[in-house]
């Protein structure tokens, strides 16, 4: 497969003061600003809900906050002349307080209309969405253990029973371990956890989460969660756990941030649909290279094909070209075209001004960004949220939602791409990294050995090794730094492991990883001992 790195000039226009909007092959189809004076942070979470009353349309929320109402979502309803009027706002105990940080939508309880899911001062607030559009005042309300700010939100149907499920990341939790709880989807919606996912070493895991899109190509959506301060020197870490009927919380893949302070999977992430099943990672750090406390903010946005048997080497990368780029505000993916995949977002600062920026999926990524929305005047910060607002017109295209951060009305704006067409042919990544594959051990589970068989098409330094769940190595089964291969052979073979460790003492009951390394790149699958 490519490999695409390159630098991209997000800074296009002169610096100057002017209230208009900047676009390239992005029309404004949606502007709105603070509704009024009382409500201090408009656009505090942005959301596209789905067809939350059953029309058809595709509808947009927005959270606004002030001192004394709280946190209100106002919903705008998608129709073909898509308007700034609300066709519902909450009215109901989420004032107090809160800052409503987080917002989505998703039809939890299996009725065809799309919920709306609010969290306001640590609590969960739903709205079940019904023809004639949802009650102001909540249906469901969980009173756990979320801390004010601290929480994030997604749906996706991680069990394959096709209803969707609801995840809540609470990354302050245990004094910021963070754990991540996943609601089943039912007709009778229930609030105890069907899994709950903990973090260790204060890594706040939890910090972001999307469930939008199946990685693996087994039919079921997967999870991606962010670790923002995990490692000593808080580099972060995105993980990715596999959905299914057996979904456990051991991770399923993992990719570690880049340097210190650069809080990886602090800023949502997306797993980016696409038709043939194998959904691609896109993520990165708004702080790289230098991290939190230097001036060197380039940003850096990273995109993985989906498959079996995931690496972690980037398959595409974006950098900002300039130490005020700021690229990677957030990600998030959209179908801005009619193109067979979802399309890639995210926003970057441009030292204050903000710009949101759209990449169309091709046959062969490449870093041309195929459209672009600048903010108005410095201090916007357009794009510091940024998501998939869904179809709102019904014109079979999904939109992209902007928002932005100036000090006066926040403006929240929602975008229809109008360029070129992207993919028009299949994915070129339907089969990802054959010059090796590992295949799952035999048996599994095992109770006294097990035979790990893999194939190698390539010359290079090999290593097989096993590690228990927290990433400690246990036994280095294959340790050879030089397979020499000629032109047109490869090589397979098996290994058997006996469970024991290098020092040959026998290891406990438990989930183990088994890695096998080719230079540069890995893959990773899990097995299972039982004495």
């Amino acid at each position: 497969m490519r490999r695409v790195i390159f630098l991209i000039n997000l800074v296009t226009l002169t610096y100057g003061l002017s209230p208009a909007q900047t676009t390239y092959n992005l029309e404004i189809i949606f502007q709105r600003g603070t509704p009024d004076t009382s409500v201090s942070s408009w656009g505090a979470a942005i959301a596209g809900l789905g067809d939350v009353n059953g029309d058809g349309y595709d509808d947009a929320g927005i959270v606004g906050y002030s001192s004394t109402l709280g946190a209100r979502v106002y919903l705008f309803g998608g129709s073909p002349a898509f308007d700034t009027i609300p066709e519902w706002i909450t009215g109901d105990a989420t004032a107090g307080p809160g800052t409503g940080l987080a917002l989505c939508g998703g039809d939890i309880n299996g009725d065809g209309c799309s919920d709306v899911i609010l969290e306001a001062a640590g609590k969960v607030y739903v709205y079940y969405g019904k023809v004639g559009w949802p009650n102001t005042a909540y249906d469901l309300r969980f009173l756990g253990r979320l801390y004010e700010g601290a929480t994030s939100l997604a749906t996706g149907d991680l069990n394959g029973d096709d209803t969707t499920d609801l995840i809540v990341g609470d990354f302050w939790n245990m004094s910021g371990n963070g754990h991540v709880n996943i609601y089943l989807g039912s007709a009778v919606f229930d609030t105890i956890p069907w899994l709950v996912i903990r973090g260790k070493d204060l890594e706040q895991f939890g910090s972001s989460l999307d469930a939008g899109g199946d990685v693996n190509g087994d039919g079921i959506q997967d999870l991606l969660v962010g670790a923002a301060t995990n490692n000593v020197d808080s580099r972060g870490r995105i993980y990715l756990f596999h959905g299914g009927p057996a979904m456990d919380t051991i991770p399923d893949w993992w990719k570690d941030g880049e340097g210190s302070q650069q809080y990886w999977g602090e800023f949502a992430g997306s797993i980016a649909n696409d038709t043939n099943g194998n959904g691609r990672l896109w993520f990165g750090s708004y702080y790289y290279p230098g991290g939190y406390l230097s001036t060197l903010h380039n940003g850096k946005g990273i995109l993985f094909y989906g498959g079996l048997g995931m690496d972690t080497i980037a398959d595409m990368t974006v950098v900002g070209a300039d130490t005020f780029s700021g690229l990677g505000s957030m990600f998030a993916s959209s179908k801005i075209d009619s193109g067979l995949r979802s399309d890639l977002i995210c926003g970057s600062s441009e030292i204050g001004w903000g710009k949101g920026l759209a990449w169309t999926s091709k046959l062969i990524q490449d870093t041309v960004v195929s459209g672009w929305m600048k903010g108005r005047w410095y201090g916007d910060k357009l794009g510091v949220k940024v998501v998939n607002a869904g179809d709102v017109n019904n014109d079979g295209r999904e939109e992209v939602m902007f928002g932005s951060n100036a000090d006066t009305n926040r403006l929240v704006v929602i975008c229809k791409y109008t360029g070129p067409e992207g993919v028009t042919g299949e994915p070129e990544f339907k089969i990802q990294n054959s010059e090796f594959k590992i295949y799952q051990n035999a048996p599994n589970p095992f109770s006294h050995q097990t035979t790990i068989k893999y194939q190698i098409a390539k010359s290079g330094q090999v290593n097989l090794s096993v590690y228990n769940i927290t990433g400690q190595l246990v036994k280095t089964l294959i340790n050879d730094n030089s397979v020499p291969l000629r032109i047109g052979e490869g090589r397979e073979g098996s290994i058997t492991w006996n469970g024991r460790d290098n020092n040959n003492n026998a290891v406990s009951n438990g989930v183990y990883i088994y890695r096998l390394r080719i230079n540069d790149k890995s893959k990773i699958k899990k097995m299972t001992l039982i004495r």
